[in-house]
């Protein structure tokens, strides 16, 4: 995978296969990992990138050049800071009160988490059409969750050429803009579902619903105030 250009693919998978075989030697069905001891093939460094609002009015502009469904999950994205993976398979079902329930298993910390959603992202999510398995929020055929992540990546950067970015930047954004906003690191650590450590894990049982909905908001606000007058005007 290093050869063929894709070295963090490399250590992500060394990751997911490494613990395939400690399960299997925790029950005993090997005696021991091959795996042991082996390095992850290339360093990694923490990227920073992250999008101006003048780049996201760039970037918001181009959503009018590709499918309703494409446009609404890059918003979703941008919107709430969550991961891909999360967003693409986000469904009606989980979202009550205006507040999106994250299943723990779409978790990296194997807990629920809780996404006040904007007014102007409640609009948008009922505004898409219902088809086939009405619970999936963004679908193009009714049956499955989102894909096509390359493809839609690639329309978007020949609409609006930028410095390079990726859809995990767009978390990143979301993150430093609600920071920008004046709102506490703490609060934003909460929106973008970061785990807690040591007593603060154990002890730190509130939810922050109540400020996650206020930064949220405001930064819905801001984007849609920068972005366009009218949120859903064709």
């Amino acid at each position: 995978m290093v050869d063929d250009g894709t070295p963090i693919h490399a250590n992500r998978n060394l990751a997911v296969v490494r613990k395939l075989f400690n399960w299997a030697v925790e029950r005993s069905i090997m005696d021991m990992t091959p795996y042991y001891g082996l390095k992850a093939p290339s360093k990694e460094k923490q990227r920073t990138r992250f999008l101006s609002m003048s780049e996201i009015k760039s970037l918001w502009s181009a959503l009018d050049s590709v499918h309703p469904t494409q446009a609404a999950f890059v918003k979703t994205l941008l919107l709430t800071g969550q991961r891909r993976e999360t967003v693409a398979t986000m469904r009606r079902s989980n979202i009550e009160s205006g507040v999106w329930t994250i299943p723990r298993e779409k978790m990296k910390g194997d807990r629920t988490h809780s996404i006040p959603l904007s007014s102007q992202l409640l609009e948008l999510i009922e505004s898409l059409s219902r088809q086939g398995d009405e619970d999936i929020v963004i679908t193009h055929d009714g049956r499955s969750t989102f894909s096509g992540y390359s493809k839609l990546k690639h329309r978007l950067d020949e609409a609006a050429p930028m410095d390079e970015w990726r859809y995990h930047d767009l978390r990143r954004t979301a993150g430093t803009h609600i920071a920008r906003l004046g709102f506490q690191r703490l609060v934003v650590s909460k929106i973008l579902g970061h785990v807690e450590s040591g007593v603060t894990q154990i002890d730190e049982l509130h939810s922050y619903d109540g400020e996650k909905r206020t930064a949220l908001q405001a930064w819905a606000d801001e984007v849609f105030e920068s972005c366009e007058s009218n949120p859903f005007t064709d």
